[in-house]
């Protein structure tokens, strides 16, 4: 269905998913990017213009200016804001706009207008589509070159330089580093904040890539409570792994060793997991059990007095081990509802599902926008509204908030050689191998035609 004011579609299947780029076309973005000369940029060597950059308000002409600082509101919140761009602020400096003009490709204005009227504090866009992601440590931004395939050139004798480079070392932070970044929802806040009161679990389910393990280490670094203890659920995985491991092998070994002499003390033998752990620590710690759909049926039964009454016992020592009322841990449970959980056991938990919603994606972009400062705020805009309309066709997989941040990152890597304007036919989005991910879901966005 396409949209009242959207423009006639490109390319066969575009018909299959209603349009919402055309509803932006030539808009002006929301992107609130620019920061003030204090903070990261108050260092900077950039000169002060690419520092912060004052526009005059949307609101109209005259009505005063604001930075780019700002983040979104009212109507912009919910989508990509379609208001026209103010006026170019400022110029690159000389150095920089030698580097656009010696750009292959970047002639005229577009893109390169564009990014003189942001202000020049995005870091520049090298040949062959080389860009700087930024370290999440805060160190100086690595350069990488995207094109590492391509060329005739005979192969080097050793492994190239640039893989040491690869972008991901700084993408791919711990979820503990990512924590900062994680955006969540008033509902999911709801949920968290219900859950740590009662003392109950928090049952998680949503799509993949929606944050519900990031959302446990955001919790945790919240309350100031120290590291996750993360328990990953596997096919074989038992109840018993979240509390304790006998190593039965070892002590029979000693066992053996030792023939006439005392048997050793199987205590010894215990390995503490993560369930005992937190009921040892002095103050209450965040235990997460990741996917627990993928375990045997029974690991949800099995736990049930543990996560009732947050008490065991050990089956080789007869001991029973408790947490002090006190430091009861807070737990955390996701799934990807690939089978349904036992009544008894989902009556024990706070239960959340984390529903993609366009508005929060735009605030999981804000919170990230240096992520893809590479990418000019039109083409951003344009990148959301094709992701959006995506999720809305009958894909058999809809990709998620990861899978666009993913994509995202790609094309602020290969920025220097993308179009000034996204194809209409989805089928043809660059980088679309990031976000579609099933042969006949391909199909679909083609409209039947060979891949």
């Amino acid at each position: 269905m396409v949209r009242p004011g959207a423009g006639a579609a490109a390319g066969a299947g575009v018909g299959l998913c209603r349009r919402r780029g055309a509803e932006t076309a030539g808009a002006g973005p929301p992107w609130p990017h620019r920061r003030g000369v204090s903070g990261r940029d108050a260092g900077s060597d950039r000169p002060p213009s690419a520092r912060a950059v004052h526009r005059p308000s949307a609101g109209g002409a005259g009505g005063g200016g604001q930075t780019r600082s700002e983040g979104f509101s009212g109507a912009a919140q919910d989508r990509v804001s379609a208001g026209p761009p103010g006026p170019r602020a400022g110029r690159h400096p000389a150095a920089h706009r030698r580097t656009l003009r010696g750009h292959p490709g970047r002639t005229g204005g577009g893109r390169r207008a564009a990014l003189r009227g942001s202000g020049g504090g995005r870091r520049p866009i090298h040949p062959s589509g080389r860009c700087r992601p930024r370290s999440r440590s805060g160190s100086p931004p690595m350069t990488y070159r995207f094109d590492l395939l391509e060329g005739d050139s005979t192969p080097p004798a050793g492994p190239l330089p640039d893989l040491a480079a690869r972008p991901f070392i700084a993408w791919r932070g711990s979820f503990a580093d990512d924590a900062r970044h994680f955006v969540p929802g008033r509902e999911l806040t709801d949920a968290m904040q219900t859950a740590i009161a009662l003392g109950d679990p928090l049952l998680l389910t949503g799509e993949p890539g929606t944050g519900k393990t990031q959302a446990a280490y955001w919790a945790a670094w919240r309350l100031g409570i120290g590291e996750v203890l993360h328990f990953q659920v596997k096919s074989d995985s038992t109840a018993r792994d979240l509390l304790y491991r006998f190593d039965a092998v070892r002590y029979f070994h000693e066992a053996n060793l030792r023939r006439d002499r005392p048997l050793p003390a199987k205590r010894q033998f215990i390995d503490k997991r993560e369930l005992w752990q937190a009921f040892d620590s002095g103050h209450p710690r965040l235990v997460l059990i990741d996917e627990i759909d993928k375990a045997p049926r029974d690991f949800p039964n099995d736990l049930l007095l543990e996560l009732d009454r947050m008490r065991f016992q050990v089956a080789e020592t007869g001991a029973w081990i408790a947490a002090a009322p006190a430091n009861r841990p807070i737990l955390f449970i996701t799934s990807n509802s690939e089978r349904r959980l036992p009544e008894p056991f989902l009556r024990r938990c706070v239960y959340h599902h984390i529903r993609f919603d366009a508005k929060h994606l735009n605030a999981v972009i804000n919170a990230r926008r240096d992520e893809f400062a590479a990418l000019p705020d039109a083409l951003l805009t344009q990148a959301v509204e094709r992701f959006l309309s995506l999720r809305d066709c009958p894909l058999r997989r809809l990709p998620a908030t990861g899978e666009c941040l993913v994509w995202l990152r790609v094309m602020a890597l290969a920025a220097g050689r993308l179009p000034s304007v996204l194809a209409e036919d989805l089928s043809k989005l660059p980088f679309i191998e990031t976000l579609v991910k099933d042969h006949e879901d391909r199909q679909v966005l083609s409209g039947g035609r060979g891949l």
